[in-house]
């Protein structure tokens, strides 16, 4: 029974997980997409190899350019981060 209970856990995580990845990824496409590439953005970003100073730089640029709403920003950011780990 703790190996199902442990299962539906990891199964409800991947899926929160999995629905984050899709917001962030649609919040991209609206918001960023027209202009930039996802590989160009994460290209700008490997300059900062310290986390908390990509997400403060990400989440400074972000509010100024095109996306205003917090929520929408961490979205994006955590795509992005998402993005940049699968692209190592």
């Amino acid at each position: 029974m703790k190996i199902i209970g442990a299962a539906i856990i990891a199964l409800m995580l991947t899926t929160g997980a999995a629905q984050a990845q899709d917001a962030g990824a649609k919040d991209f496409k609206n918001r960023c997409a027209a202009c930039h590439k996802v590989e160009t953005v994460i290209g700008f970003t490997k300059k900062r190899t310290d986390a908390k100073e990509r997400t403060a730089w990400l989440e400074k640029k972000l509010a100024k350019h095109n996306a205003p709403d917090a929520a929408q920003r961490a979205r994006i950011i955590a795509y992005l981060e998402a993005q940049r780990g699968s692209s190592k």
